[in-house]
Parts: structure tokens; sequence; C-alpha cells
């Protein structure tokens, strides 16, 4: 067997090839999200009820019925394109089949790949995948027959040695008795092994299909069977037959929640037109939907499949239908992720989660366990220019038209002229100082905010020249550096120095962003002049004329972990600076995808995430890292770890924090004086960090007495006493 650590990535949008794209980018926009331009494959539902579609250029996108992510897959040494179906197993396992390099697996850490040169699977065409009871796993190949794996000892049977009328398999499916059906290619027909003795059905002699395509048991125990020539129904007794004199495709089976059976059908040279859906009420009824009776598209049916509530059909042209058992739904490459490209802001908070502001289609949160949630239409406001987290880890948000919002974790508060003394709801920018302060810059004035009170500073009533607030930089003496369209400001609220171009060295008045770096340089961008830098003495002023800024119109200014500065121009690309050397990025000699920067955020490894008008780049120079475990920053804890919970005794909530050293899967939770398990706090993969979670007697229901709360991490296992007072 073949492991690789650590080749799975998910990421909240998708990107172009990587064949195509460097190593040291990755770049993002609304055409690069959901679901792809290819037809869908499979369809697999995961432990926590999230559907999988595989699609036919190996992409694979996830849907939660809220959110959809997109997962690049790349397994070691296999092409994506190869892929042809996808499974889940109980332990949420994800197995790949794929077309001449084997069978690989996921366990959410590693990879394990098998194939004829490091196991028994001994052919590298797989078409079919089952699972029985005991853990055996049943593997059907093209011309090898069927092979069982049992975690260690390989079995394969084929027409020589057994009762397996044909060796090309190409669909098992395993019943409640643990029986095995297994459907074969070119008339072999079915078959059904109870681990003893075979029994075998063809068309010769039951007139079932000439190649089993899918197979399905339902929840009374009939047997249905797709395929070639038609729909055939054992109920036990009998077989009962539909379209059996057709040359259509009967290519899925599922059933709902309902009872009914989904049987998807895919044309063929003889029928390309016709593209239908049959729905069996019982074996005996049935109703044919297509679009012009039902929501249905016009499209080949490739796979069907339930979650127990909804249906998801995946087609031939790219596109996935869910039934609600009321409504149809279409989901395709057009309505799912971003829908704006122009990306007006990021941000990083505590966690390492990336907070992309839209402008027009409000926020995409991309937490670090690479999760994607989209807030679109729930906050007031879609228009997005500014993004700040607190201390606390709340986020603090400045739209165009809607004042200010903050989200506290659970819900979002809106503070607008409405209903508060904010100046307007045209918020430009946002920043916090060591006290905790917010410091929000409007079109009409300065706010501070210290969650309770507010204070307006504006042109009558302090030192402020202007009334445009376009950046808000605080430095190390907790001084505030102030841009507006007359001039920067120095402020501590009780004295106001102005520096424009009459005062100082600056060569325009309007500034459009400000920086400091570690030598308490201040950098700030104008609008038409440059870049300029003050030391606290001397003004350098940076231009096209005589230096190696290719635009002087500067929108945003960043400097990263060791000095450089990164630099956003308006319309000539991203500029890196080291103090000697210019180096300049655009759409011609990197992957940008617009010479327009509208945000620069960097990360602890030197990620640098670039928005621009037309989508989301990041940018890291020997390469982007794309899972932690390929990088540790300085603050990963020393070893996993479970701290008391506080306050303890507690009445009403109580928070737990805890370490994980590295990626694992980690469990919390509490369990009463007898060992029964009362509440599930954690039960997800995290990254390494130190985290918090809560407990509220109210959600969970506790009486008074002594808990035992637990954290399971790998092989790490602590556990700690708690106390509920009422």
């Amino acid at each position: 067997m073949y492991k690789i650590l650590n080749l799975i990535i998910i990421i909240f949008l998708l990107p172009t090839s990587l064949v195509a794209q460097s190593l040291e980018w990755r770049t993002y926009n609304k055409n690069k999200t959901g679901i792809t331009n290819s037809k869908i494959l499979s369809i697999a539902i995961d432990k926590k009820k999230v559907k999988w579609f595989l699609m036919g250029n190996g992409d694979v996108v996830t849907y939660d019925n809220f959110n959809w992510t997109n997962i690049e897959i790349q397994i070691p040494g296999i092409p994506k394109s190869t892929i042809k179906k996808l499974l889940i197993d109980k332990n949420d396992n994800k197995w790949f089949l794929t077309n001449g390099y084997g069978l690989a697996k996921y366990d959410g850490i590693e990879w394990t790949i098998y194939n004829t040169a490091n196991s028994g699977i001994m052919e590298n065409i797989i078409n079919a995948v089952a699972f029985d009871s005991i853990g055996n796993i049943w593997i059907g190949t093209e011309e090898k027959g069927l092979i069982k794996f049992d975690g260690t000892n390989w079995t394969r049977y084929w027409t020589g040695n057994s009762g397996l009328p044909e060796i090309k398999v190409t669909a098992i499916t395993i019943d409640r008795f643990n029986k095995k059906y297994i459907g074969t290619g070119w008339n072999g027909g079915l078959a059904i092994f109870n681990d003893t003795s075979w029994i075998t059905f063809n068309r010769t002699s039951s007139r079932i299909p000439e190649t089993i395509l899918d197979i399905y048991i339902d929840r009374h125990d009939n047997i249905w069977i797709g395929g070639y020539l038609g729909i055939a129904i054992f109920n036990g007794s009998r077989w009962i037959h539909y379209f059996k004199n057709d040359s259509h495709r009967f290519t899925t089976i599922t059933e709902d929640s309902a009872g009914r059976i989904w049987i998807g059908f895919h044309g063929d040279a003889l029928f390309p037109s016709h593209r239908f859906v049959i729905i069996f009420n019982d074996t005996t009824n049935y109703l044919q939907l297509d679009e012009m009776n039902s929501g249905l598209p016009y499209s080949w049916i490739n796979i069907i499949l339930s979650d127990g509530s909804d249906v998801f059909l995946g087609t031939n042209d790219n596109r996935v239908v869910k039934y609600d058992c009321a409504d149809w739904f279409i989901f395709d490459n057009n309505n799912t992720g971003i829908q704006n490209d122009y990306v007006k802001a990021v941000a990083y908070d505590k966690s390492g989660n990336i907070l992309i502001g839209t402008y027009g289609s409000g926020i995409v949160f991309h937490k670090s366990d690479k999760n994607t949630t989209s807030w679109r239409g729930e906050i007031p406001g879609t228009y997005i220019q500014t993004l700040k987290t607190d201390s606390a880890n709340k986020i603090w948000v400045g739209t165009q038209f809607n004042g200010l919002l903050h989200f506290n974790g659970a819900k979002w508060d809106t503070f607008n002229t409405s209903n508060s003394p904010i100046p307007s709801n045209n918020v430009l920018c946002v920043n916090i100082d060591s006290y905790g302060n917010k410091w929000i810059g409007t079109d009409n004035g300065v706010a501070k905010f210290n969650g309770i009170n507010w204070t307006i500073y504006n042109r009558y009533n302090s030192g402020l020249p202007g009334r445009y607030i376009s950046s808000i930089l605080i430095d190390k003496f907790n001084y505030k550096w102030i841009g507006t369209e007359n001039g920067l400001v120095i402020t501590d609220e009780a004295s106001w120095g102005v520096y424009n171009t009459s005062t100082s060295g600056l060569p325009e008045n309007w500034i459009i962003s400000l920086a400091i770096d570690s030598l308490n340089n201040k950098w700030i961008g104008t609008w038409r002049y440059g870049l300029v830098k003050y030391d606290g003495t001397n003004w350098t002023v940076y231009n096209t004329s005589n230096s190696g800024l290719p635009s002087n119109w500067i929108r945003v200014i960043k400097v990263d972990t060791i000095g450089n500065l990164w630099i956003g121009t308006e319309n000539a690309g991203l500029v890196k600076y080291d103090g000697t050397n210019w180096q300049v990025f655009n759409v011609s000699n990197s992957e940008l995808p617009s010479n327009s920067i509208t945000s620069i955020e960097i990360d602890g490894a030197n990620h640098k995430i670039i928005g621009t008008n037309a989508g989301l780049s990041i940018y890291r120079e020997g390469g982007v890292i794309l899972d932690v475990k390929d990088y540790q920053p300085a603050n990963v804890p020393e070893r996993f770890s479970l701290s008391q919970n506080y306050p303890n005794p507690f009445n009403g909530v109580t928070s737990i924090e805890y370490s994980v050293l590295r990626r694992e899967h980690v469990s919390l939770k509490v369990y009463d004086v007898l060992g029964r398990e009362i509440a599930t706090l954690v039960d997800e993969i995290n990254d390494p960090g130190i985290y918090n979670s809560q407990l509220s007697i109210l959600n969970s229901q506790l009486s008074t007495g002594i808990y035992f709360y637990q954290l399971k991490a790998g092989n790490y296992t602590e556990t700690k006493k708690m106390v509920v007072v009422k």
C-alpha cells in the first residue's frame, strides 16, 4: 500500500488547473466557484449529510444544504481526470475509483492507494466498490472479476473459480443479510453470492438488462436492476420488466423518504433526444418525468441519490438538481460560491480564517478547516468596504450604504445614522486601538466607539482637515494617523497635528492608504502622486519617475513579516519593495486576475491575500501553503492540553479551553457521574491552535451535580471534573 500524508486540499473557491497555475499563486473568482463545467458522475453522502459531487473532470464540490465548498483532489500519481466514481463508507472514508490507476482511499488525514503494483487488487480499472457489514471491501474490476479485501487478505472470484458469470463487474450491492448482488457486463447478467453459493440470472433466462449499470434493494427487499435494454424488478418470486425492448440505458437507482424508486435515464445514439426520469410508487405504477412536467432540466441523468429528505440528481451537463418533495432547485456553475468578483476587503481572524468582503455580494467566510460560509443576505448590506477583527475575534464590517456591522459569533448588530451617533452610513475604514476602541472612518468624519459610548470627530470640533476618511493607522504609542482628502492627521485626542503640502513633504493632500513598518516609518499612499515614506523627520517621495512604481495611484499598502512593502495600485498591479528593489506583478507576468488591486492582507506564513476587481489571488514566494500541516506558525501549542472550565462551579455558561498540537480529529464531550454522554461540544478535525468551547446549562439541560468533560485528540485523552450549581 502506498500512503501519502496530507494531499487533499479543501478550498473556498475553485482555482484554475494546477498544471497551469504556478505553485506560488492561487487565483479565485466567481467563474471558478461551485460546480464546474463538467458532467456530474457521482454523488455520495457523508455522516453529516453533506453531499459530495464528483464531476467528469475530477473536480469535487460539496453541499451542506446551505453552502457549496470546492475540493481540489490531488492523489499522488493519479490524474484526477481518471476518477470515475466517489463513495463514502460508514467511517466517512472517501473512496475514489479510477480508470486505470486502481483504488484510492482518503481517511481525512492520509491517502492509501491500492493498485496492481502494491496489492492483490489485480486490476487498475475499477468499476464498482461495496462494503459489507463485517468490514470487507468488494471490488468490481473491468477484466479480473470480483475482488474481496478483508483488510489483510485479497481473494479473487472469476469465471474459473466461482459462479461469477462474467469477468467484467459493473455494479455491486449488498443487502441487510450480507448477500452480494453483482452486476456484470456483456450479457453476463446478475450473480447473487451469500459467501457460500452462487445464483445467476441473465437476459436469456430472466430477460433482465443485458449489461447491468446499477442495482438497488428497496425497503421491501425488492431487487431493482437498471442497465442496457430496460429495467427489471425481482420481488422474491418473479421478475417484472419495463422498457425491455428499448435500447435505453437506465443508469442509476435510488429510493426517497416516501419509498418511491427513482431511476435515471441516459440516452444513446438511437434516442439522443430522450431525457427523463422514472419514478415508481411501487413495482407496478410509475410516472415519467421530464422538463415538460417537472422542474427537471433537459438533460441526461447520470446519478441520483437521496439523503433521506431530499433527492439529488446529477446531470450530464454540469448541473445538480435538488427535489424536496415540493420544489425543484437547479444548481450550476453560475449560482454557487461568490457571486461578485469585486473583492473590496480581506482580513484574517485569530483562528486563521479568511474574511472576504465583496462589493455587491456580501461576505464570504473561509474557515481554517476549509469550509466556506456565505453571509450574503443575512447581513443588512452587501457592499462591503472594510473588515476588521477585534481581540475577542469578533468581526467589524464597514459598508457603503448600511453603516457599521458587528458579528459577535451568533448574530449581527447594525450601527447606522438611525440608531447610533455614527456620522454616516458610508463606512470607509475601521481600526482598533490597544484599549479596544473602534475607530471608524466615514465620508463625514471619524467615530470612536468603546462598545457603549460614541465620540464623533469632524472638521468643526477637532483638528480634522477633511471629512472623507480613507485610512486610519494606529502606531505602537497609540497615536492615530488619519488619512483624509485634505491631508494627514496625527492625534492623541488631546492634540491634533496636520501634515499637508504646505506643512510637510507630502506631494498632495489626498491620502488613500497608510502603513507602518517595524522601524516606525510611516508609509503613505496618495491618489495621484505616488508613495511617501515619513521617518519622523524626513519625507521621501517615490513615484513613476524616480522608482520602480508603475503607477502613482496607491490604493493599499501592507508590510510583511520580513519587512517587505507590498503596494497595490489602481491600474498597474501589485508591487513588492524590499528597500532596494522594486518588483511588479501584473496580469501579464503573474496570475493576478486584474491590475486593479483593492485590498491586501498578509498572514504569519507570508501569504499575500490580494483582492482585485476581478477576483482574489493568494501569493507566497516558495509556494502557497494550502494545508496547515505544511506550516507550523510560532503560536502552535507545545502539547495537547485540556484546561479547567471557567467558571467552576457554574450556573449558566462555562468556557472550556483546549490546545491542539497537530491536526487531529477532536472530540470534547460531557458525561454524568454514571458515564452517560450528556453533550457533544466538539466533534471535528481541528488545526493546531488554542480553542475555546462553551457549555450552556440551558442548551444541554444540565441539572445540579458533578459532571465530567473529556477531550480526545488522536491518541491523547484527558478528563476533568465540573460542577453545576442551580
